[in-house]
């Protein structure tokens, strides 16, 4: 059987402007292969971002408590 993948709905999950529940098993499959990634070896705006957020001490997280905590 062969498998039809629709890789602009894919990049869509991915940009979350549609819900990953839409896409077919395996439009699904490759989508979390790509989250993975995305994950484990994000864009460097995201880096950026992120680098930006604590240098300015906006970033936010949680304690061991669950607390919010601000950096």
């Amino acid at each position: 059987m062969s498998k039809i993948l629709n890789y602009d709905r894919i990049n869509q999950a991915l940009s979350a402007r549609i819900s990953p529940d839409d896409l077919t098993d395996a439009e699904h499959e490759v989508y979390l292969e790509k989250f993975e990634d995305l994950m484990v070896n994000p864009p460097h705006e995201v880096e950026e971002a992120y680098r930006n957020l604590s240098k300015n001490g906006t970033n936010v997280g949680l304690d061991e408590d669950g607390n919010l905590i601000y950096g």
